[in-house]
């Protein structure tokens, strides 16, 4: 089983359905469930998509956040960040915060590799980096396994 982290942009694609990203996004959801893959986000990820799934703190969106948070909790393991964590970033040559945090997160859960829309934030990262789609092109050329929505 493939251990990945999930930048929080794939997850707001999935969840918001952000066309023409969400269905490759949605994929690696679904075999998140199903177990195909073992997912990975860092908490400092979680009041992110709470702030972008209730466009900004809307009460009229809270029930909604708690119910996406209640099933992501239920095939996604959440990294609790550290001061150690925080330290690390504030002494590294990152320039973007957010990623840092999610490779730190990448590399305490020993991930496999790191699934983001923006890889260019990434540079810095040992770690493999793909975006969704370049993940199950990966995956085929690799293993020889074919996912498709189709299957599901």
């Amino acid at each position: 089983m493939m251990r990945l982290v999930l930048d929080t942009n794939v997850l707001v694609d999935a969840l918001l359905r952000r066309e023409p990203f969400s269905e490759a996004a949605m994929l690696i959801l679904e075999l998140g469930y199903l177990g195909e893959f073992e997912l990975w986000i860092g908490t400092s990820q979680i009041s992110d998509i709470i702030y972008i799934i209730t466009e900004g703190g809307k009460p009229s969106f809270t029930e909604y956040a708690q119910d996406v948070l209640d099933k992501l909790c239920q095939f996604i393991h959440i990294y609790s960040t550290c001061g150690e964590d925080i330290r690390s970033i504030a002494h590294s040559t990152w320039t973007d915060l957010e990623d840092a945090l999610v490779f730190q997160t990448a590399l305490q859960v020993k991930a496999e590799a790191i699934v983001t829309r923006d890889a260019n934030g990434f540079d810095k990262s040992p770690i493999p980096i793909f975006d969704p789609t370049a993940l199950f092109e990966h995956i085929r050329t690799i293993d020889g396994i074919v996912y498709s929505t189709e299957e599901l």
